[in-house]
């Protein structure tokens, strides 16, 4: 277990929704990376990464966040984000962000999102 770090599959493999609470520590991202690209396989094509209750984020965070949205993104997939609150997110510099993915208020959102634009109708 990581703490401050939950992952889920949703809609039959093709969507993971990744939690942060407070933070992941830094010396546990390298296994919280290891645990999320074995969630995602071959299926995933969008990952949901929430972030509304994170406190604080390392540039190692950051970068994991990047790369699994590049990765995702070279085989046709996207990285969705529920930011934290917008003090909490220009202190991190999560808005340099935008620019990889979309942002969306809530997860339920995010997940309708996911849904519509994968054709699937339940989860």
């Amino acid at each position: 277990m990581i703490p401050g770090f939950t992952a889920d599959v949703l809609l039959g493999s093709r969507v993971v929704l990744l939690s942060i609470e407070d933070f992941v520590p830094r010396d546990l991202v390298s296994e919280a990376n290891e645990r999320l690209v074995s969630l995602m396989g071959r299926q995933c094509q969008c990952l949901i990464v929430d972030c509304s209750r994170m406190t604080e984020i390392s540039s190692k965070g950051v970068g994991l966040v990047a790369y699994q949205a590049a990765e995702l993104r070279r085989k046709g997939g996207e990285v969705l984000l529920i930011p934290p609150s917008p003090p909490v997110a220009e202190r991190l510099g999560i808005a340099a962000l935008h620019k990889i993915t979309r942002f969306f208020p809530s997860v339920e959102e995010a997940v309708d999102y996911a849904r519509v634009a994968l054709g699937a109708t339940a989860d």
